[in-house]
This record gives C-alpha cells, structure tokens and sequence, in this order.
C-alpha cells in the first residue's frame, strides 16, 4: 500500500499553493513599503522647520554725503569685526564728514548721527535690533593722502615775532586748498610745551609748481600768535593730510611794549560799569601794575578787577566825576616797560 505524501498530483498542488502564499505576500510587503514612504514623505512635507531668523541689528549702509555734485562715499561695513571703514582721498579737501546711515528693519541708532572730524579716533554707532540685541559699530577714516610733506618759510627773514602779531606764510606741497585740514603748532624748544595756531580765519593759494601758500590772515587773537606765549626759541611743526613736517628754520618769540588801544569817539559809561580795554593791534597786555585817569589835572586811580595778555577791565571810584569828559588823561602802567599814556573821550552817567 503507498503512502498518500507520495502522491505526485498531491505535491504539485502543495507547491503552487506555497508559492501563491509567498507571491501574495511580497505583494502585501511591498504595498505596506510603498505606503510607509508616502506617509513619510507627506509627514516631511507638511511639518513646519523653524529657521533661525536673520540678525536685525545691523548697519546697512554708511555713506558721506557732504561732497561736492552730489557725490557720495560709501563706508566698507564689515558685519564680523563690527567695522565701518572709510577712504577718504585728500582731493575732497574734507576736514569732517556728514554721513547718512541705514539700519536693518525696526533697529534703532542709539548715538545722534553728528559730523566726524577726519582725524577723529574712537567714533562708534551702536544698532539696537527691535528684540533688544545690539552691537556697536567702530569708525575708521582712512585718509588717502600724498606721499609725503614738505614746508618752509615763505619769507625766512621774517623769523622774529612777538605774542599777538601775525604768522609768518608758510610754503608746502599741500595739494589741497583747505586750511582747516592743517595744523600747526609752535613747539618750545626749551620746554617742549606747545602752542597751537588757529586756522579759522587762515588760506591756502596755489604757487605753481605743486606749491601752496599758507596764509593767517585773521585779525583776532585767536587767528594770530598765541598771546600767551612766552619768550624763546620754537620748532614750528606742520600736519596736513597725515603727514607731519617740521620747518628747518626755527621761530624766535619776543616780548615787545605793551600797547593801549583806545576809540577816538565817545565812550558811554555808568560809574557802576567795568570799563575793558583791549591792546592795540600787534601787542599784549604785559606786567599791568595801575591804570589812572587824570580829569581837570586831578588822578583818580582807576581799579583793575581783572586783567589778562588780552584784556583789561576797570572801575571807577566813587568820587570821579560824571558827565561829558571829552579830555581825559589815562596812564597805564607797566612793570619792566614804559608807561602808555592816551586821551580818552568818557561819558559818565549815573
């Protein structure tokens, strides 16, 4: 008798059914796969990815706008020094600069945006994004200048000078014609101490040949020879455009009388006013000891409330006479120089 496990038909027909089974089951396998990666990609397409916002407390722009044509020069910002670099060429005879700054959206400046002197060091702008985070911004002028400077006097006769008198005019390669962008200082040579001159009221003219003209063409103190200096021998250095050059000649300085300026018209007084008087033109006020005035060939010692190289202010005593004084006699005394006497014309009022 055979077994029934041995029957041929039997085999084929549990052979096919397997591999029914396993073909189904690869197809359930691979429609499982497919619809996990479909919901897996739809799961990356709708999930919401939070960037990180871009920094909003930054300088966009920093450009002067204080040139000539409406020309601009736009300053290099550098977002990772937290630097605005500016080149100025010297041509622009620019002694500051007028910027104009944009920030990133909502930031706010929290300096006033003021003119910056071009050799001004240390300037900084501070941006304030709308959620509170800053940084500070450094300023650096770079000034493009010529490759060297050299100066010399105009006239080197002229080398002797006294407080208050004009500057000699003084020769260079400035190739600008700004003379604020010039700074010149008188160095003792004794003590080193230094005196600045003004330059407000100074002028640059050309000379041919790459040459210019400095002149101090001011009438006040402060455009002349300080009136503070004193006696002695002074290196006069020059700064224009960066460089720094010092004239081979030096200044002698030199006392000189003391002179009185007084106006020829009328000069209207109460007896409580100060009445100041200033020196006359190309001197200072030297070693001032006493001021008295002479009405109807009586002296009255006029009282100094104060005095300096520059100006002098007096009182009157109460018994000098008021009213239209068209002749009086002022001496003004002076220690180590001789006395200055002047007529004046007073109206004292009560």
């Amino acid at each position: 008798m055979k077994s029934k496990n041995n029957n041929p038909s039997l085999i084929r027909i549990q052979m096919f059914s397997t591999q029914t089974r396993i073909k189904n089951m690869n197809k359930v396998y691979t429609l499982l796969c497919a619809l996990f990666c479909l919901a897996v990609t739809f799961s990356s397409c709708t999930k919401t990815e939070e960037l990180t916002p871009l920094p909003e407390d930054k300088m966009l722009e920093y450009k002067v706008v204080n040139l000539t044509d409406d020309q601009v020069i736009y300053g290099a910002i550098d977002n990772q020094k937290n630097t605005i670099t500016v080149y100025l060429p010297f041509y622009y005879g620019l002694s500051v600069i007028d910027p104009e700054i944009k920030l990133s959206n909502g930031a706010k400046l929290k300096e006033e945006i003021l003119p910056v002197q071009v050799e001004a060091t240390g300037t900084t702008y501070t941006v304030t994004a709308a959620n509170g985070i800053s940084r500070t911004y450094t300023l650096h002028i770079v000034l493009q200048s010529t490759p060297s400077l050299a100066v010399s006097w105009q006239t080197p006769l002229a080398l002797s000078q006294s407080p208050g008198k004009t500057m000699p005019a003084i020769l260079g390669n400035f190739a600008h014609s700004n003379a604020r962008l010039v700074k010149v200082t008188l160095i003792n040579q004794e003590n080193q101490k230094r005196y600045s001159m003004g330059v407000n009221s100074a002028s640059i003219m050309t000379s041919g040949n790459d040459t210019y003209i400095l002149r101090f063409n001011g009438t006040e103190y402060i455009d002349r020879i300080p009136a503070d200096i004193t006696n002695g021998t002074y290196k006069v250095e020059v700064q224009s455009l960066g460089h720094t050059s010092v004239i081979a000649e030096p200044l002698t300085i030199t006392y000189v009388q003391p002179d009185v300026y007084l106006p020829k018209s009328s000069i209207d007084l109460k007896k409580t006013d100060e009445w100041e008087i200033v020196p006359q033109s190309n001197t200072v006020f030297l070693g001032l000891q006493k001021v008295t005035a002479t009405v109807n060939g009586k002296d009255y010692v006029l009282p100094v409330k104060s005095w300096s190289r520059t100006a002098l202010k007096v009182g009157f005593p109460t018994d000098f006479p008021g009213g239209n004084l068209p002749a009086v006699t002022v001496r003004f005394d002076f220690e180590g120089w001789k006395s200055v006497t002047l007529s004046a014309w007073l109206n004292i009022t009560t």
